[in-house]
């Protein structure tokens, strides 16, 4: 999960960021697996200098098995993940953020979802947010 907030006041102060190189983390064949965007959603636009929050998503089914998951969506959240989620929520209660963007993956879908309660944008999939497909590493 991506969150953005508005730059602390050093970042906006005119420092210039370095030029930015598109990386695909997903193979072509997740990409074209992933859910389209929502019809008529546009990405929100960049005002000033912003600050990014990085969440990973809670634990999973798989991460408590000791499994490999990579891009494969067949893990969820168990209960200690959906606690972590919900303490990394009370720890971002006071920021202010302009937007969140999330994996389509359920795991880091739900996260996205217990960390954005209770706010007035909706989340944002990003498919370029999945984890890479790590073939026959995740079954």
């Amino acid at each position: 999960m991506l969150l953005l907030a508005p730059a602390p006041p050093a970042a906006a102060a005119g420092r210039r960021a370095a030029p930015r190189t598109p990386v695909r983390c997903s193979s072509v064949h997740e990409l074209e697996r992933s859910p389209p965007a929502r019809p008529g959603a546009s990405l929100p636009p960049l005002r000033a200098a912003k600050r990014v929050v990085l969440v990973r998503h809670g634990q999973s089914t798989w991460n408590a098995e000791g499994r490999i998951q990579g891009s494969s969506d067949a893990s969820v959240l168990t209960p200690k993940g959906e606690s972590q989620a919900e303490t990394s929520r009370q720890m971002l209660l006071a920021d202010s953020f302009d937007a969140c963007f999330t994996s389509p993956l359920a795991r880091s879908r739900r996260t996205a979802e217990i960390i954005w309660e209770g706010r007035d944008d909706d989340l944002i999939p990003d498919s370029d947010l999945r984890e890479i497909d790590l073939y026959s590493f995740q079954v």
